[in-house]
């Protein structure tokens, strides 16, 4: 016999089932297998679909110790896999951010660098054309001191002397000046990019104008030797500095014109 209720075997003297407490003579319910849910016919002792006997609760299958172990390690690779993408993404993402942020540094610095020798080239133009007033104002009274009796002039000084008072605001705004000149060759010494050639290049060439303005510098407000000496350095110096001038004005407009 079964119980009609839950399907446990009862013994014909049991007038209530040993298992769920069922009266023996209630009318026999629908049983289904605690297992798997499958009907069950009468007097059926075990489930046709699954083998459950029938009247014994459903068993939950404990995994072993080495699948429980082969299922965290999975879990445990899984989640690993997923932070080290995720930190592979945020390392990316860091990289590309800092590389965009060093670009756009050496970009502003560049600017800066091409404004600064912009600046420069314009004081240099600035000094050098009142370098070039104040030596043709010397070299003007020399030679009337020598080859005109009637200048006044009682010696070479006294010419060169009465050429500074007459050129002396051209004078001091050029003294004025130097220090300015200087300053701003000191900060284009650095180049922002090394490896940006025209760079390299444009600060070579503010060098050379540096180097051939303060010859000309020393040759104007520094004068000294005979009348033919400072004729002929005079000459050579202001040259030089029109030519490095010309130079450096041709790389800056190129490298504006990229």
């Amino acid at each position: 016999l079964f119980c009609a209720r839950c399907s446990a075997p009862m013994k014909q003297e049991e007038n209530f089932c040993q298992r769920c407490g069922a009266p023996a003579g209630i009318s026999k319910a629908p049983i289904f297998c605690a297992q798997c849910g499958a009907p069950i016919g009468d007097g059926e002792r075990f489930c046709q679909k699954c083998g459950h006997p029938v009247g014994v609760p459903a068993v939950v299958p404990v995994p072993s110790t080495e699948a429980a172990a082969k299922k965290k390690k999975k879990k445990i690779i899984i989640i690993s896999v997923i932070i080290a993408a995720v930190v592979l993404v945020l390392a990316a993402g860091g990289i590309v951010a800092a590389v965009l942020v060093t670009n756009h540094q050496r970009e502003v610095a560049t600017q800066e660098y091409i404004d600064t020798a912009t600046e420069f080239k314009a004081q240099i133009l600035l000094s050098g054309s009142k370098l070039e007033n104040i030596g043709n104002q010397m070299e003007s009274n020399w030679r009337s001191y020598i080859y005109n009796r009637y200048s006044g002039y009682t010696s070479p000084r006294a010419a060169v002397d009465a050429a500074l008072r007459t050129k002396s605001s051209d004078v001091s705004a050029v003294k004025a000046n130097d220090p300015v000149i200087s300053d701003l060759y000191g900060s284009l010494r650095t180049v922002p990019d090394e490896g940006n050639k025209e760079l390299v290049e444009i600060k070579e060439q503010v060098e050379d104008l540096y180097n051939a303005y303060s010859d000309f510098y020393g040759c104007v407000i520094n004068i000294s030797g005979s009348y033919s000496s400072y004729i002929e350095d005079f000459s050579k110096t202001d040259a030089a500095v029109v030519k490095e001038y010309k130079s450096l004005d041709g790389l800056l407009t190129a490298y504006g014109n990229k």
